[in-house]
């Protein structure tokens, strides 16, 4: 498994380089749609999809919205975030960046309970031309009433317009 993902890195950083330079500006808008696996601190891994659409307040500082969904033996889990993410050289195709979460989470098998959620992510997003990129983003969730948080490692595909 972390040889695929350094593999998949690695691509996505080396497709970045080898195109034209893209970055990011204020005004742009994004959505993209993204997988991810996450890995829990206790329990069962599980796969997610996520949707996102973002807004560049300045040529790095971006304020995203998300939703997404998973399921796994019974059980869902439906989160909405927040994301003001803060992207480093952002006139180049490969635009690093860092970011904080804050969210609420439902979840349940039968019976809906909802959380308090928060946390961090780091990512990059390489872009193949002047609108389309790829993402690749480390995040880390806990919940307000949990002991426990659950890392993830999502891979997507985005578009600026």
């Amino acid at each position: 498994m972390k040889r695929m993902l350094m593999a998949v890195a690695t691509v996505v950083l080396l497709v970045g380089v080898a195109t034209l330079s893209a970055g990011t500006k204020a005004g742009d808008k994004t959505a993209s749609i993204t997988a991810s696996v996450m890995f829990p601190e206790e329990g069962d891994t599980s796969f997610m999809m996520m949707g996102s659409f973002g807004y560049f307040v300045t040529d790095a500082f971006q304020i995203e919205v998300t939703g997404m969904g998973m399921g796994s033996e019974g059980e869902y889990g439906l989160y909405f975030q927040a994301r003001p993410n803060f992207h480093f050289l952002t006139s180049g195709n490969v635009v690093p960046y860092v970011g904080a979460t804050v969210g609420v989470y439902l979840f349940g098998n039968g019976d809906s309970v909802s959380d308090f959620i928060y946390g961090g992510q780091v990512g990059i997003k390489s872009f193949l031309n002047e609108r389309t990129f790829l993402q690749l983003e480390g995040l880390y969730l806990r919940q307000s009433d949990a002991d426990t948080g659950y890392g993830s490692i999502t891979l997507g595909l985005g578009f600026r317009f």
